[in-house]
C-alpha cells in the first residue's frame, strides 16, 4: 500500500507541473465549496419565493449559530489535514491513522455537546441574535433541524472531506461534499412547496443532505480501507489518546475555528445594528453577504486544495516548490475575485433579484452589493495566507490575522459608522473598510515569512558555501 500511496503523491505532489497540480488538487474543491454556497443560498432562494420577509430574516438570523457549528469541523479538519500531508510527506504512516481517527471522534463528541448546549440555551440565543417577535417560530424550526438534530452530521460531513483530501483525493472529497449539496437543491423545492413546510422543510432539506454526505464519506473510506488504499483510519483506538497529538491538531486548526466564531460574531453584530431598519434590511443584508460569501467559496476551495501540497513540500523540504505553489494561487485567486467585483458592480439587481422577490428588499440588498464586493479581493488574499501558515504548522501568523479579520474591526467600524449619516450604510461599509486593515497585515506576514526568510537563508547558505 505504501509503494502505490508513494507513486501518487510523486505525481501529484513532486513532479506534476505546478499549475497541473493546482489545478487537480483545487478544482474539485472549488466546486465542492461552490456548491455548499450555493445549497445555503437554495435555502434562501427558495424560501424568498414565498415573499415571506420574515422567514427570509430567520435564515438570516440562525445563519451565525450555524456557522458556529461548522467552524467544528474546521478545529478537526484542518488541523488534522495538515498534519495528516506532512506525515505523508515524511512516511509516518502510524501517526496518520491516530491523527485521523482522533480527529474524527472528537469531532463527533464536540458536536454533540454544541448541540446539547443550543437545546438548553434557544431563547438567550435568539435574544442575543436580536431576533424580532415575529421570526421566533421559523428560527426555532429551523435551528432544530440544522443544529439541534443535524449538528453531527453536519460537523463530520466536511471533517471527513479534509481527511480525504489530505491524501490528494481531491476529487472524492469534493464529490461527497458536493453530492449533499446538490440533494439539498433538489429536496428544497419539494419540502418547502409541495408539502408546504417553508423554512422547516428548508431545514430539513439541509439535515438530510448532510446524513447523505456522511454516509457516502463512511463506505468510500470503509472500502478503501479494506482495498489497502488508504492509511485513514476512523476505528477507535487505544493509542489515539495522544493529548500531545490531540493539541497538535486543535492548535493548527484554530485559527480557521476562529475564522468561523469572528465571522458568527461579525454575523450577530451586522443583524443587531441592521434590525432596527426593519426585516426586509435584514434579508437583504443576509442575501447580500451570502451571495458576496459564494465568489469567497472559489478562494476557500483554492485554499483547501493547495493545502496538503504545501504542506506535503514543506515537510519533504522542497521550499521552492511550495513558494511557487503559494504564488500561483494567490494569482488564481485575485483574478477570480476582480471578475467577480465586475459581476456586482454591474448586475447588482440582476443577481439579488434572483434570491428575493419583495422589492423593498431587492433595492436595498443591490445596494449592499455594490459595497460588500469590494472585500473580495482582500479577503481571497487573506485565506490563502492563513491556509499557506497553517500548512506548514504555524499558529500564530493565521491566529492573529483570524481575530482580526472579523468581530473585532469590523464591528469598531460598524458602531462608528452607524452614528453618522450613513446609517444603516456604515453596516455594509465596515466590511471592505475592515478587509482592507487585514490584507495588508497579512501580505506583510507572507512576505517576511515564505519570501524574505527563505532569500536570507539561500544567502547564508552561498556565503557559507563559498
Amino acid at each position: 500500500m505504501s509503494e502505490i500511496l508513494d507513486a501518487r503523491k510523486t505525481q501529484i505532489f513532486e513532479t506534476t507541473p505546478i499549475p497541473k497540480a493546482v489545478v487537480a488538487l483545487a478544482v474539485p474543491a472549488i466546486i465542492g465549496q461552490a456548491i455548499t454556497i450555493i445549497y445555503n443560498l437554495a435555502d434562501t432562494y427558495f424560501i424568498g419565493q414565498l415573499n415571506d420577509n420574515s422567514q427570509v430574516a430567520a435564515v438570516t438570523l440562525c445563519m451565525p449559530v450555524f456557522l458556529a457549528l461548522t467552524s467544528i469541523s474546521n478545529i478537526f479538519g484542518v488541523g488534522a489535514g495538515s498534519l495528516l500531508s506532512q506525515y505523508l510527506g515524511i512516511q509516518n504512516y502510524k501517526d496518520v491513522r491516530k491523527v485521523s481517527s482522533l480527529s474524527f471522534w472528537s469531532g463527533l463528541i464536540v458536536s454533540i455537546l454544541f448541540s446539547a448546549c443550543v437545546y438548553l440555551f434557544m431563547t438567550p440565543i435568539l435574544d442575543f441574535v436580536g431576533a424580532p417577535y415575529e421570526t421566533r417560530e421559523y428560527c426555532v424550526e429551523y435551528m432544530t433541524w440544522t443544529v439541534l438534530i443535524g449538528g453531527p452530521f453536519t460537523v463530520l460531513n466536511p471533517l471527513m472531506g479534509y481527511l480525504v483530501r489530505s491524501e490528494g483525493n481531491a476529487f472524492q472529497a469534493s464529490f461527497g461534499i458536493g453530492l449533499g449539496g446538490v440533494l439539498n437543491i433538489l429536496l428544497d423545492p419539494l419540502l418547502i412547496f409541495v408539502f408546504h413546510l417553508g423554512v422547516r422543510g428548508a431545514a430539513m432539506a439541509t439535515c438530510f443532505s448532510n446524513i447523505t454526505a456522511m454516509g457516502y464519506f463512511l463506505c468510500y473510506l470503509q472500502m478503501n480501507a479494506r482495498r489497502g488504499n488508504s492509511f485513514i483510519s476512523l476505528k477507535p483506538q487505544k493509542q489515539m489518546l495522544d493529548f500531545g497529538l490531540l493539541s497538535e491538531i486543535v492548535t493548527i486548526g484554530l485559527p480557521s475555528f476562529f475564522l468561523s466564531i469572528m465571522s458568527t460574531v461579525s454575523n450577530m453584530a451586522v443583524n443587531r445594528f441592521m434590525a432596527p431598519y426593519g426585516s426586509a434590511a435584514l434579508a437583504a443584508i443576509g442575501v447580500s453577504k451570502k451571495i458576496n460569501a459564494m465568489a469567497f467559496s472559489i478562494s476557500q476551495g483554492l485554499g483547501q486544495g493547495i493545502l496538503p501540497l504545501i504542506a506535503y513540500n514543506h515537510s519533504s523540504g522542497n521550499k521552492k516548490r511550495m513558494r511557487d505553489s503559494l504564488l500561483f494561487a494567490l494569482f488564481v485567486g485575485g483574478f477570480f475575485s476582480g471578475l467577480c467585483v465586475i459581476l456586482f458592480c454591474t448586475a447588482p439587481f440582476f443577481v439579488i433579484s434572483c434570491f428575493m422577490k419583495n422589492e423593498e428588499a431587492v433595492a436595498l440588498g443591490a445596494a449592499f452589493l455594490k459595497v460588500i464586493c469590494f472585500a473580495v479581493p482582500t479577503t481571497t488574499i487573506t485565506c490563502l495566507g492563513i491556509t499557506a501558515f497553517q500548512a506548514v504548522g504555524q499558529k500564530r501568523q493565521p491566529f492573529i490575522v483570524s481575530v482580526m479579520r472579523k468581530g473585532t474591526i469590523d464591528v469598531l467600524f460598524m458602531t462608528i459608522l452607524t452614528k453618522t449619516s450613513l446609517g444603516m450604510y456604515g453596516v455594509v461599509w465596515a466590511t471592505p473598510l475592515s478587509e482592507i486593515c487585514t490584507v495588508s497585515t497579512i501580505l506583510c506576514m507572507l512576505y517576511f515569512f515564505f519570501f524574505r526568510k527563505g532569500k536570507l537563508q539561500r544567502t547564508e547558505a552561498t556565503k557559507a558555501s563559498s
